[in-house]
């Protein structure tokens, strides 16, 4: 029990910043898109 409680945190805190990089990337596209349109 201990074990995956002390897993699971750096885990989704990993997934967050995957998700949060993913979000940079996608809405510099746009803002680069934005620029050359």
């Amino acid at each position: 029990m201990p074990r995956s409680s002390a897993t699971s945190p750096p885990i989704q805190k990993f997934e967050a910043q995957i998700h949060c990089e993913e979000k940079l990337r996608i809405s510099n596209k746009v803002h680069i898109k934005r620029m050359t349109d």
